[in-house]
Protein backbone atom coordinates (compact mmCIF):
# COMPACT_ATOMS: atom_id res chain seq x y z
CA UNK A 1 0.00 0.00 0.00
CA UNK A 2 1.53 3.48 -0.86
CA UNK A 3 2.29 5.84 1.22
CA UNK A 4 -0.47 8.62 0.89
CA UNK A 5 0.96 11.11 3.46
CA UNK A 6 1.91 14.46 1.51
CA UNK A 7 3.88 15.58 4.76
CA UNK A 8 7.47 14.61 4.10
CA UNK A 9 6.82 15.68 0.56
CA UNK A 10 5.76 19.28 1.48
CA UNK A 11 8.92 19.51 4.50
CA UNK A 12 11.21 18.94 1.45
CA UNK A 13 10.27 21.26 -0.90
CA UNK A 14 9.66 23.63 2.26
CA UNK A 15 12.98 23.11 3.23
CA UNK A 16 14.85 23.36 -0.01
CA UNK A 17 16.08 27.22 -0.48
CA UNK A 18 15.38 26.94 -4.15
CA UNK A 19 11.99 25.68 -3.90
CA UNK A 20 11.02 27.54 0.07
CA UNK A 21 9.42 30.56 -1.55
CA UNK A 22 7.36 29.47 -4.68
CA UNK A 23 6.01 26.85 -1.38
CA UNK A 24 4.92 29.78 0.47
CA UNK A 25 3.67 31.30 -2.58
CA UNK A 26 1.54 28.80 -3.81
CA UNK A 27 0.32 27.44 -0.32
CA UNK A 28 -1.09 30.96 0.27
CA UNK A 29 -2.60 31.47 -3.30
CA UNK A 30 -4.25 27.45 -2.27
CA UNK A 31 -5.87 28.50 0.71
CA UNK A 32 -7.24 31.68 -0.51
CA UNK A 33 -8.30 30.18 -3.83
CA UNK A 34 -11.72 28.80 -4.15
CA UNK A 35 -10.88 26.23 -6.22
CA UNK A 36 -10.60 23.59 -3.25
CA UNK A 37 -9.51 19.52 -3.98
CA UNK A 38 -12.70 18.99 -1.59
CA UNK A 39 -14.95 21.67 -2.79
CA UNK A 40 -17.24 22.84 0.01
CA UNK A 41 -19.98 22.43 -1.55
CA UNK A 42 -20.24 19.10 -2.21
CA UNK A 43 -20.20 17.76 1.66
CA UNK A 44 -21.69 20.66 3.68
CA UNK A 45 -23.19 18.72 6.31
CA UNK A 46 -19.74 16.48 7.20
CA UNK A 47 -17.35 19.69 6.69
CA UNK A 48 -15.89 17.18 4.72
CA UNK A 49 -14.68 20.40 1.76
CA UNK A 50 -12.62 22.22 4.70
CA UNK A 51 -10.52 19.03 5.68
CA UNK A 52 -8.47 19.16 3.09
CA UNK A 53 -8.04 23.54 3.77
CA UNK A 54 -7.22 22.10 7.23
CA UNK A 55 -4.34 20.06 6.49
CA UNK A 56 -2.49 22.61 4.31
CA UNK A 57 -3.12 25.45 6.97
CA UNK A 58 -1.63 22.80 9.63
CA UNK A 59 1.21 21.96 6.98
CA UNK A 60 2.34 25.45 6.26
CA UNK A 61 2.38 26.56 10.09
CA UNK A 62 4.40 24.34 11.45
CA UNK A 63 6.60 24.81 8.52
CA UNK A 64 6.88 28.01 9.28
CA UNK A 65 7.40 27.75 12.70
CA UNK A 66 10.17 25.50 12.59
CA UNK A 67 12.25 27.68 9.84
CA UNK A 68 11.67 30.28 12.44
CA UNK A 69 12.63 28.12 15.28
CA UNK A 70 15.74 27.09 13.09
CA UNK A 71 16.27 30.81 12.56
CA UNK A 72 16.37 31.83 16.48
CA UNK A 73 18.42 28.58 17.42
CA UNK A 74 21.61 29.56 14.68
CA UNK A 75 21.00 33.11 15.90
CA UNK A 76 21.37 32.24 19.47
CA UNK A 77 24.55 30.32 18.67
CA UNK A 78 26.38 33.01 17.02
CA UNK A 79 26.12 34.87 20.26
CA UNK A 80 27.30 32.49 22.25
CA UNK A 81 30.33 31.93 20.25
CA UNK A 82 31.15 35.66 20.42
Amino acid sequence: MPNLNPYPLYQKYFRNPKTKLIVIIATILYIVSPIDIIPEFLTPVLGVGILDDGVVIVMFVLEILNWISSKDNKNTETRENK
